[in-house]
């Protein structure tokens, strides 16, 4: 294998394994959320920004979810939650390069 191949290999393991990860996080626990929003931004090459507009908020709140300072009630937390998983299923599927 090519070395290219092996690191297309290694992210889609990564973003399956990170789509798991969601399936049964706890939605109740705020560190819970922190950590897997912070990973799938990092991940999947996101910023404050793309969160704000995804789900209506400011970045400045993004960036308090991101810090610990805040977070959203738990019922949006799931909403984030599914939204990351499927864009991490969409990205583990797609064709290298893209």
């Amino acid at each position: 294998m090519r070395k290219n191949t092996l690191v297309v290999v290694s992210k889609m393991t990564e973003l399956t394994n990170y789509s798991d990860e969601l399936r049964s996080a706890d939605t109740s626990n705020e560190k819970v959320f922190q950590e897997l929003l912070n990973s799938g931004m990092k991940l999947m090459m996101m910023n404050d920004e793309d969160i704000a507009h995804q789900f209506g908020v400011s970045r400045p709140t993004v960036t308090r979810w991101r810090n610990g300072k805040n977070a959203p009630h738990p019922a949006m937390r799931k909403v984030i939650f599914n939204w990351l998983r499927k864009r991490a299923e969409k990205f583990a599927l797609a064709p290298a390069g893209r």
